[in-house]
């Protein structure tokens, strides 16, 4: 199973619990965003780099 934003959503609000929205991160996910940033910066095009969450996903989904 992919690991999520949700499996640490533990009151259902639809906000990872234990993130800070100041950090502007309501996913959870803080730690494979440096890495997507980092990429974005390099190559100037957003959303097109490794994504350790999307990885899983679209692996796990190849049929």
């Amino acid at each position: 199973n992919v690991w999520g934003w949700w499996r640490i959503d533990m009151d259902g609000d639809q906000i990872a619990d234990g993130t800070d929205p100041l950090n502007w991160d309501s996913d959870g996910d803080w730690l494979n965003d440096w890495f997507e940033i980092e990429n974005d910066m390099l190559d100037n095009i957003r959303g097109n780099g490794p994504s350790p969450l999307r990885w899983d996903d679209r692996k796990t989904n190849i049929g």
